[in-house]
This record gives structure tokens, C-alpha cells and sequence, in this order.
């Protein structure tokens, strides 16, 4: 009986240490600033899901009208399922307005990265997509958006027009 639970105790602790150990980088994990080919050619499940991702002609529309001085600054994690589904359907929708600048940075499992934008910028959790307009944050959305991409950032350039 006591090395029953001698056993048991030993599997529980070689388990909780493997689970709290970070694992090393390996290719679901890309640091730093990339392009959007970058991020596809190394991470296949968000090329699937750019690919998937289904756009309506009237986020299109909306998309098409937000004003070219926009900016989005996207911090996620490779690694991370919420950007797996939120980035790939960004960038499918900011295709359609090509005036529009994008920064794509990777960020590690302690949300750093780097150039330090990350912590800078107060970043906690991924994806986070930081809507700014010369120099000035207009609104983010955190991890996933409150209606739909378009929907929230429609409204975040909504609220700062003039």
C-alpha cells in the first residue's frame, strides 16, 4: 500500500511539472514582426483559416470605407487558438482595403517579444489589435471581439471621425 501511493505521488509530480514547464520554441512559435507570408508559410491552421474565412459583401463594404490613416497593430501569440481564429480573419477582411497598414507581431508565451511593443503597450493577452491613427490608439479589442472584427472596429473609427 505505501508504494502505491509512493507511485501515484511520483506520476502526480513528474505530471505537474511537465505541465508548468514552458515548452522550447519550435515552429508554432514565431517572435517579433512578420509579414503575413511569413506567418503563413510557417503556421499552416492560420493559412487554413485565411483561406476559410468567410467575408460578406457588406463587411466588405465597411471595411473598403474606413479611412487609409488607419493603423492596426496585432499582438498575438502563434501558439495561441484565439489568434489561430481572430488574425487570419482580420487579415482576410483588410485585404479589401489595401491602404491600410498592418503590423503582425509575434509574441512568446509571456506576451513579450523583442522590440518590447508588447509590454509597452500593455499587452495581456493575444490576440490584441490595437486600431490607431496618426500615432493615437483609437480602441483595441482583446483576445475576441465583442460583435465581429468588422463590427468593433467599424465602431472604434466611428466613434474618433470627425
Amino acid at each position: 500500500m505505501p508504494y502505491k501511493k509512493l507511485i501515484l505521488s511520483t506520476i502526480l509530480t513528474i505530471t505537474l511539472l511537465g505541465c508548468g514547464s514552458t515548452p522550447a520554441p519550435g515552429p508554432r512559435f514565431t517572435l517579433g514582426q512578420m509579414e503575413s507570408d511569413t506567418l503563413f508559410n510557417n503556421h499552416q491552421q492560420f493559412l487554413n483559416n485565411y483561406q476559410s474565412a468567410q467575408i460578406t459583401q457588406a463587411e466588405q463594404a465597411l471595411v473598403e470605407s474606413w479611412p487609409s490613416d488607419i493603423e492596426f497593430n496585432v499582438y498575438f501569440g502563434t501558439w495561441c487558438h484565439d489568434s489561430e481564429r481572430e488574425v487570419p480573419k482580420l487579415l482576410k477582411l483588410l485585404s479589401y482595403n489595401k491602404t491600410l497598414t498592418i503590423s503582425l507581431i509575434g509574441l512568446d508565451y509571456k506576451k513579450t517579444e523583442p522590440n518590447g511593443g508588447a509590454k509597452a503597450n500593455g499587452v495581456q493577452f493575444t490576440p490584441t489589435i490595437i486600431v490607431t491613427r496618426a500615432g493615437k490608439e483609437l480602441g483595441r479589442i482583446v483576445e475576441q471581439p465583442a460583435v465581429s472584427l468588422v463590427s468593433d472596429i467599424h465602431q472604434i473609427i466611428k466613434k474618433h471621425s470627425v
